[in-house]
């Protein structure tokens, strides 16, 4: 008796467990939503063509979901209705998880694995999803929108790979639980305010021996904690003791 119970035990937990995650994959865009009849999942992996209308039932249908696998997914272009907007191809949309209408994000979202093909991330994508804590930026990526991670709360690392050509005002502002910040890139562009008040960082590391010019952008760091210490390659102290912004750290050290 007791071993039949062990059984129907174990028989429901994976029957659970199995509720809770989902792999779909698409074959055209825009059809997502008829894939998933189950939209309590905390878990799902999608390959195959999405589009901004897959994107946005992911939003506004899945208000469990936790953790989501776009890696093998990539992203085609959709023009909206009437002549509307154009989402580009290759872009993780504008406004993705975050309302416009109620300045919500997706909080529920803790971990996202984006497309390995996208070259850009769109304005407010992921603005205001407090829950999230783990994002890779892909290194396919070569701009990042303005405001595309601004107010991240519970982003603890980041690492912007080399691919990154430009990073837009105001992307990663009022990340408040971000304790590193990794920059790998050599000649990008960073907007006005793009790490303003992340003021839980505790270390920068840059890879690029000549620092990046920031005399055209506004206030870049602003905020940042005063212990925070700046990791420059071997060699490049003096460089970054001079350049603009990058000056204003109150620790260079080399690694």
């Amino acid at each position: 008796m007791i071993m039949k119970n062990i059984v129907l035990l174990c028989v429901l937990c994976l029957t659970i467990c199995k509720s809770k995650a989902e792999q779909v994959q698409t074959s055209i865009n825009g059809e997502l939503a008829s894939l998933i009849l189950n939209r309590e999942i905390i878990d799902l992996t999608v390959s195959g063509p999405l589009d901004a209308r897959d994107i946005d039932f992911i939003f506004r249908q899945m208000s469990k979901l936790e953790y989501l696998d776009l890696s093998q997914a990539n992203i085609v272009s959709y023009r909206e209705d009437g002549g509307g907007y154009t989402y580009p191809a290759n872009e993780f949309p504008q406004y993705a998880f975050y309302s416009s209408q109620t300045s919500d994000g997706k909080v529920s979202l803790k971990t996202v694995l984006l497309p390995l093909s996208i070259t850009s991330i769109g304005v407010r994508a992921f603005a205001n999803c407090k829950g999230l804590t783990d994002i890779q930026i892909p290194n396919s990526v070569s701009e990042i929108g303005s405001r595309a991670f601004v107010n991240c709360s519970g982003l603890k690392s980041l690492n912007i790979p080399s691919s990154v050509k430009k990073i837009g005002s105001r992307a990663f502002e009022e990340c408040t639980g971000l304790n590193s910040i990794s920059i790998q890139c050599s000649d990008a562009e960073i907007s006005d305010f793009a790490f303003r008040e992340c003021y839980e960082v505790l270390s920068i590391t840059v890879t690029s021996k000549i620092p990046l010019d920031l005399n055209s952008s506004k206030y870049v760091f602003q905020g940042l904690n005063p212990k925070c210490i700046l990791y420059v390659p071997r060699g490049c102290t003096n460089a970054y003791n001079i350049a603009p912004q990058w000056q204003d750290f109150p620790k260079i050290e080399e690694k």
